[in-house]
């Protein structure tokens, strides 16, 4: 083993120091995320980021902001080695040239190494608190620059504090981004089930009032606001309250009347007949924007509810915080007043068309080019039967809605041809009129109602028609959304899980094995990851359960898979319903093994280098359209976890070649001491003995020269010693047993040993464990006050297993003044572990784990 040119055994102690660096780093990242995968709050997190960034850069002074609308910062976290005044959360200004400006205008990491002279509250603080260097690095959330994190120190911070922070940051906007998703969809949650509750009001034809009361309490505990009311916008030009929510004294109470005119919500909604907001009262006018001043409001929303294209009043919602309500405001609002809209719209016109239509029916609009029916109701006579499918391409009101998207009506059946005109007439229907079901805005279905008598509909029939396909559409769109809030918490809930397993750092295979068994359950039936070897070939490295594929099988790419179009183009790619009957090839048979009809791959990206892929597949239906976008978020995933095995395995190795290196340079050493120092003074004895000799027994040269003798004597054994403990000769010669004896001879403690190893182990693993138990002798002899020391060492399940107990006081930090710190670096670095039990009273034990074969990483295995 070559030891580095610049320097020796110096080289190797810089290498090692920095390989100790980069190994706390990745410690203090995966701490990092594991809290982040648990999803502790944000502001716990925070302040756990910027004390490890302190730790791990060797910086006083951290700081994580975030960026404000009104060119100021948030201080979101502090640590300073020497404590702060700075209050949590408090405010800084952008104002003149700082860090924090520069990467804000940038989106770049940025520093700076002399405040002086520069201007602004941050360069005063700096200089104030003998700041003389500063690197912040952006906090990038969705392609903006969320906030920053800052390191400063009164000394220069070196080259490549920017990529360190960097590493922290990317970590942080990953979970900002999932903590913003989450309450998010926390929120969304919420806001769906109270426009259930409300719907189902509507949908029951419960009162108005029941309806207005109801709309106002979900609306006030929904959004943080102080009160949220509803008022109707009567003709003779008043407003009146007709429900209200309110933590405190209500502004306006119900039944109360109000006068329009001047600088408020209310009346902003009145002229413009649109949502309004006043973000201060300090200029509100008028008796309402008086009223709201005095019971204390600093802002307000409010959006107008229109029935039938007529404005018919408001919805208003204020509060008392110094912030504004949140820009969302006006949109939450609207999802409520449309509600509120229907119900009054269906109140109107509910009973007038009940009593004209005869026979009503519900159609939804497949893919097929026919209108399936899903409901249906007859006042008497016979009704379409439930899924009833009638065809689009002739004339009817279904097939107009479905060609127009818009109203339609036929007011007779007579000269109709089709399919669908012969059903009418069995039903003797004379008169139809439909509306469209239009859902996120797209057409979903049609409502439609028909009579048997003579006279056609009124001419405002459609009107009233389209009130109850606004309330369907409304029930629908909930559904559906209800699903996808369902379906994204479980995905979230599985990525939680899988993004734990990786902060933990657990072995690739059990990643590969439950992130394959999380997207089997969510997108498809089976789910697997595949590594690519070369350019031709696969190899599956995991699977999901059931999924009868072999881990470590492979094949060649053949033509219509979609891991070789993965391979092709590094996107993702998809096979549908692909014709495999007669293909050739291992793939196309196994696709007609399992029956599967649908695949999906995303390409696995490992630091830049495509690595492999993960697919997806269904043997029942077709994937849905999402199946890429889901995927991703998962090989994420995996490729975090393949590129931390693979810089554990980089680090392990580095650190395999370090000591080895020092162990062939203590080698060395012992050699020439022996061979060289030692021979010498042996020589030098043996001529100081015979010059001895040569002279009188009274000659005063004679006891000089037997007193050179004795001290040379002394420094050959005193140089003996020395060497054994360097690199004991007996070790390489005799092996571990015979040296672990040894050890025991030399103790001054009685050492019971016990030996069962058969064959020896490799060189470094036998130093390993050489050094461990001379460690840990040497500890019992000087701490633990012990009469007895237990070895012993066995071989087991490709692990050699090392022991050592004594009967001393315990107590032993394993972490503080033991020895074993630096050998820990030697037993990890072969792949090993070593655990202290040391409680006080019941002595100490090291358990020693080494293997018996090198450490191959998993990620580079065939």
């Amino acid at each position: 083993m070559a030891v580095p040119e610049d320097g020796g055994l110096h080289g190797i102690a810089r290498d090692v120091i920095e390989r100790r660096h980069a190994a706390t780093e990745q410690d203090a990242l995966r701490r990092i995320a594991t809290l982040a995968a648990e999803g502790v709050q944000p502001a716990e997190l925070f302040a756990v980021v910027a004390e490890e960034i302190a730790r791990v850069i060797e910086v006083p002074l951290v700081r994580v902001v975030r960026y404000e609308a009104d060119e100021s910062v948030t201080q979101c976290a502090l640590f300073s080695a020497e404590g702060s005044s700075t209050p949590f959360h408090s405010r800084l200004s952008l104002e003149g040239t700082n860090v924090l400006r520069l990467v804000r205008d940038t989106s770049k990491a940025a520093r700076i190494d002399d405040y002086s002279g520069l201007e602004g509250e941050i360069a005063e603080s700096a200089r104030s608190s003998w700041i003389r260097s500063a690197v912040g690095s952006p906090i990038v959330v969705a392609g903006r620059p969320w906030g920053a994190v800052v390191a400063s120190s009164p000394e220069q911070l070196p080259n490549g504090t920017e990529q360190r922070l960097a590493d922290f940051t990317d970590l942080l906007a990953t979970v900002i981004e999932n903590a913003e998703s989450r309450e998010a969809l926390s929120r969304l949650a919420e806001e769906q089930a109270a426009l259930r509750r409300v719907a189902t009001l509507v949908a029951r034809g419960a009162p108005s009032q029941d309806v207005f009361t109801a709309v106002t309490e979900e609306l006030g505990q929904l959004v943080p606001v102080n009160q949220a009311a509803m008022s109707r916008y009567d003709a003779d030009n008043m407003f009146t309250t007709l429900a209200i929510w309110s933590k405190g004294v209500p502004a306006f109470p119900v039944g109360g009347r109000e006068i329009p005119g001047g600088n408020n919500v209310m009346s902003i909604v009145l002229r413009t007949g649109r949502p309004a907001r006043l973000n201060v009262y300090s200029d509100a006018s008028g008796p309402i924007g008086v009223a709201a001043r005095e019971a204390g409001y600093r802002s307000s929303v409010g959006t107008p509810i229109i029935v039938e294209g007529r404005l018919w009043g408001v919805m208003t919602a204020a509060s008392t915080r110094e912030e504004p309500l949140p820009a969302d405001t006006e949109a939450r609002l609207a999802s409520f007043t449309e509600l509120v809209a229907t119900a009054i719209a269906n109140a109107e016109s509910r009973s007038g068309l009940a009593r004209l239509a005869d026979l009503t029916a519900m159609h939804t609009f497949p893919d097929d080019g026919a209108a399936a029916t899903i409901a249906g109701w007859s006042a008497a006579g016979p009704m379409l039967p439930i899924g009833t499918r009638l065809p689009l391409d002739g004339d009817s009101v279904a097939a107009r809605i479905f060609r127009t998207g818009a109203h339609a009506r036929l007011d007779a059946y007579v000269d109709v041809e089709g399919e669908t005109a012969d059903v009418a007439r069995d039903l003797r229907l004379r008169s139809t009129v439909g509306a469209p079901i239009l859902v996120d805005g797209r057409l979903w279905g049609a409502l439609i109602a028909a009579t048997r008598g003579l006279d056609p509909f009124p001419e405002d029939a459609e009107r009233r028609i389209a009130a109850f396909t606004e309330l369907v559409a409304t029930a629908i769109s909930n559904t559906q959304a209800n699903e996808a809030i369902a379906r994204l918490a479980d995905e979230q809930a599985a990525l939680r899980r899988v993004a734990t397993l990786v902060a933990q750092g657990v072995r690739p295979a059990e990643v590969f094995s439950t992130v394959s068994n999380e997207i089997a359950r969510l997108v498809g039936s089976a789910a697997a990851v595949l590594k690519f070897e070369d350019s031709a070939a696969i190899v599956v490295v995991g699977v999901s359960n059931g999924f009868d594929i072999a881990i470590g099988s492979s094949w060649e790419f053949e033509d219509g898979m979609a891991s070789a179009e993965a391979y092709r183009t590094g996107r993702s790619s998809r096979v549908d319903a692909m014709d495999r009957s007669s293909a050739p090839g291992f793939a196309a048979a196994t696709v007609r093994r399992l029956g599967i009809l649908s695949t999906v791959a995303s390409p696995i990206i490992v630091e830049g280098r495509l690595w492999g892929a993960m697919t997806v597949s269904s043997s029942d239906e077709l994937l849905p359209l999402d199946a890429e976008e889901r995927l991703e978020r998962f090989t994420e995933l995996v490729a975090i976890a393949i590129a931390n095995a693979d810089r554990k395995a980089e680090l392990a190795a580095s650190r395999r070649r370090i000591v080895a290196a020092s162990d062939e340079a203590r080698g060395r050493i012992e050699r020439d001491l022996h061979d060289g120092t030692q021979q010498r003074l042996v020589s030098l004895d043996l001529a100081v003995r015979a010059a001895e000799a040569d002279l009188p027994p009274d000659s005063p040269a004679r006891s000089k020269l037997s007193q050179i003798a004795t001290e040379l004597g002394d420094a050959s054994t005193e140089l003996q010693e020395l060497s054994r403990g360097i690199h004991p000769a007996i070790l390489s010669q005799g092996g571990l047993g015979p040296a672990l004896r040894t050890l025991a001879r030399r103790s001054a403690i009685r050492v019971e040993l016990d030996v069962t190893a058969d064959t020896r182990p490799p060189a470094a693993i036998e130093v390993a464990a050489y050094y461990v138990t001379s460690e840990a002798l040497t500890n019992a002899a000087k701490h633990a006050r012990a009469s007895r020391i237990d070895v012993s060492l066995a071989p087991r399940d490709g692990m050699l297993l090392l022991s050592i107990r004594d009967d001393g006081v315990g107590g032993a930090d394993p972490v503080h003044g033991s020895g074993l710190v630096g050998l820990t670096d030697r037993v990890e670095a072969l792949g090993g572990s070593i655990r202290v039990r040391s409680r006080p009273g019941e002595g100490t034990q090291i358990l020693v784990e080494l293997p018996l074969e090198p450490e191959i990483s998993e990620t580079r295995k065939g």
